[in-house]
């Protein structure tokens, strides 16, 4: 179980609404993303677009952040994780997460992982599952679709590590 001591990471997505698609039946790749993380006992920081390795047992968050002026409100964010056993990095969570309505928040924010100020929504805290000894790797796809029908789309990696950690 978390506590306010384990380390918190989060997958921070950041884009404009009033980027217009070519196909508005295609999600766009106009979107940027990073991870950022808060050890415990100090502030939030970026850690880059690379795979980020967490721990079990840590936190973690789902932010997407507008930058555009007059930003759409987000309507739904959806991570789906490409695993044919619809296993997530989380406990007791399946794949695909949808997160509507009161499952998403909206305050102005600041992005550590994108360097970016706007907008933002915040998913629940999830908790990292523990894997056993060696570290487990999850691709997933990032779906934000705002108010007004434009969804946009990452595919970032996440790393559970190994290690021996205990759950």
């Amino acid at each position: 179980m978390s506590t306010n001591q384990d380390p918190q990471f989060a997958l921070d997505v950041a884009f404009s609404s009033a980027t217009n698609p070519l196909d508005s039946t295609q999600p766009m790749f106009a979107i940027g993303y990073g991870f950022s993380q808060l050890p415990p006992g100090t502030h939030w920081k970026g850690d880059g677009q690379k795979a980020q390795k967490v721990q079990p047992g840590s936190r973690f968050y789902f932010a997407a952040f507008d930058t555009a002026n007059g930003a759409q409100p987000v309507s739904k964010i959806e991570i789906h994780f490409e695993r044919a056993d619809k296993k997530t990095p989380f406990v007791d969570t399946k794949s695909p997460i949808v997160l509507e309505g009161s499952n998403i928040s909206s305050q102005q924010g600041n992005s550590a992982g994108c360097n970016v100020v706007g907008t933002m929504w915040l998913s629940p805290a999830y908790t990292v599952e523990y894997f056993g000894i060696d570290p487990t790797t999850f691709e997933c796809v990032v779906v934000v679709t705002v108010k007004n029908g434009n969804s946009f789309q990452i595919d970032p990696e996440i790393v559970v590590e190994g290690g021996g950690m205990k759950p």
